[in-house]
């Protein structure tokens, strides 16, 4: 048995959990949060983020003029952005990093819509 219940159903489960970490990046300040779930709460919550956020290890991301994922507003240097990060950790399988960039509003959507917590940045 986990020795920690599943953030999303409370309960323990056969096994090790899984856990994801998100964490958006807007300016000076850091939100996130980590999560220990189970398999299939873990596949749940990957997916809502997959498609916006997408693997480091695909070679997907090119540090250029891009859209933002979620309301496809154009994002280049200069505009106002937000890093969002999400590390997927699954039992016996390296830590699948993902990376992209958000605007502002949909930044904030995250933070508030996934309860992320401020964290504060060591100096």
């Amino acid at each position: 048995m986990s020795i920690f219940p599943c953030e999303d159903h409370g309960r323990r489960v056969p096994g090790a959990l899984e856990s994801l970490r998100l964490t958006v990046l807007d300016g000076e300040d850091r939100y996130s949060r980590r999560m220990r779930l189970c398999p299939e709460h873990l596949e749940e919550r990957v997916a809502i983020l997959a498609e916006a956020v997408p693997s480091l290890a695909d070679g997907q991301y090119e540090d250029r003029e891009v859209l933002c994922p979620s309301c496809q507003q154009p994002l280049n240097r200069a505009a106002a952005s937000c890093a969002v990060f999400l590390y997927v950790n699954r039992r016996h399988a390296e830590t699948d990093e993902r990376y992209a960039r958000f605007c502002l509003r949909c930044g904030s959507t995250l933070v508030h819509n996934w309860a992320l917590q401020i964290q504060q940045l060591k100096d």
